[in-house]
């Protein structure tokens, strides 16, 4: 018997504000990505774990990410999900500099939801 995707249970992915709950998923969606190459496999080695830990808990909480500058920069994380379940995460740094300017620092979609148009999204509204 086939199953329906979890894209065809729900109206719309959804892009939304980062829980401390969702820290787990993107530390391990990281974790995968860097053992796949998608990400830095600096990653893999236990002391940047427990600095990746670090500062997404720090990005969580205080809205601000030391980059490889040493630098503190304002930033945010958000969440992609779909009917309710973890589905991927971006983190932005904003430029100080320039009120408008956002970077996208690191993104990621969770295997089950690639190639489903989630870089679609529009983080003002989470519609496609």
């Amino acid at each position: 018997m086939l199953m329906p995707s979890k894209l065809t249970q729900t109206t719309h992915p959804v892009l939304g504000e980062t829980r401390l709950r969702d820290i787990a998923p993107i530390f391990s969606l990281i974790q995968v990505g860097s053992h796949h190459r998608h990400f830095s496999n600096l990653y893999t080695r236990p002391r940047y774990m427990a600095g990746l830990g670090l500062q997404l808990f720090s990005l969580w909480k205080n809205g601000q990410i030391r980059l490889p500058d040493g630098i503190r920069h304002r930033a945010e994380m958000k969440v992609l999900s779909v009917a309710g379940e973890f589905a991927g995460f971006v983190i932005l740094r904003y430029e100080a500099s320039q009120h408008d300017a956002v970077e996208i620092c690191m993104c990621g979609v969770h295997n089950e939801f690639r190639g489903k148009g989630m870089g679609g999204i529009d983080a003002a509204d989470g519609a496609r």
